[in-house]
């Protein structure tokens, strides 16, 4: 594992946080100094999901929906982990004041900076803060992601978005949000979700690619890290469709990514892509 990788894995998810703010700390002071661009977008110190070009990605996903699951200007979306706006703020753009956006994460910074830049110039964008237990992003509370059950009603909406959520979830966990993703999509709905599968193919090429190994074996699931075992974790791919299937959510496409040793030209993102319907 990176050795840079490592030494963030041993800090505290407080620490983190900081250590990002400090090292970002003269970039994003030279950003508020210079005049202000009729935008939306955070401090790179406060972005706490992960590498590449925020805007960028946000982008890349909203075209993603649009193309690949259906996503119209009046939908009903809701984001699991919704972070700190990278998929809201593009979708400001392409809704309609029919359209609804829920959100809901477990780092309060995120959600707090959410209603604050986004809620307040478009209210059918909302963030809800769920204090669960997670040891990359929060150990400030006992309540575990496996009980948790998503605060709305059934047939809710038209597409849920998990964007780099199952990397960082137990199996147990995994299992009790996919159960909550059902309940939620209208028939017909679509879910994408983002993480690392294990198949024949990736578990060859993650041997060979210098890159992410996820050498903790546990069976049907792997950890790259024993020590912070929510840091990154990769699931057999027969296991997913196992859980898809006894959910009720039809495979409709698969997009594997990079992070295995695939060419990079040839992957849409650095994470796999699932996207199924709902029976």
């Amino acid at each position: 594992m990176d050795i840079r990788r490592k030494i963030f894995y041993f800090l505290s998810p407080d620490l983190r946080y900081l250590v990002r703010r400090i090292y970002y700390w003269p970039s994003d002071l030279l950003s508020s100094l210079k005049p202000k661009k009729n935008r939306i977008q955070p401090p790179k110190g406060m972005i706490y999901t992960g590498s590449g070009d925020f805007e960028k990605t946000g982008q890349q996903f909203k075209e993603i929906f649009i193309t690949h699951c259906g996503l119209l200007p009046d939908h009903h979306v809701l984001d699991v982990g919704s972070g700190i706006g990278r998929i809201a703020i593009p979708l400001t753009e392409y809704f309609t004041k029919e359209g609804r956006y829920e959100g809901f994460d477990i780092v309060k910074t995120g959600v707090d900076w959410c209603k604050k830049n986004i809620t307040s110039s478009y209210p059918n964008f909302r963030f809800t803060h769920i204090d669960l237990k997670n040891d990359l992003y929060n150990l400030t509370t006992d309540q575990k992601a496996q009980d948790f059950i998503f605060p709305y009603a059934d047939h809710s909406f038209d597409l849920v978005i998990l964007t780099s959520v199952f990397t960082h979830m137990m199996p147990e966990d995994m299992e009790n949000y996919l159960a909550q993703v059902s309940r939620v999509l209208k028939p017909g709905g679509r879910c994408i979700m983002t993480l690392f599968i294990l198949n024949e193919i990736n578990t060859a090429k993650m041997k060979t690619n210098g890159g992410l190994i996820f050498n903790f074996d546990f069976g049907h699931y792997s950890q790259l890290d024993k020590d912070v075992k929510e840091a990154n974790i990769a699931f057999e791919e027969e296991y997913i469709f196992h859980l898809l299937e006894k959910n009720k959510l039809r495979m409709k496409h698969i997009e594997y990514g990079y992070w295995s040793g695939r060419e990079k030209q040839s992957c849409i993102d650095f994470q796999d892509i699932v996207i199924v319907i709902k029976d």
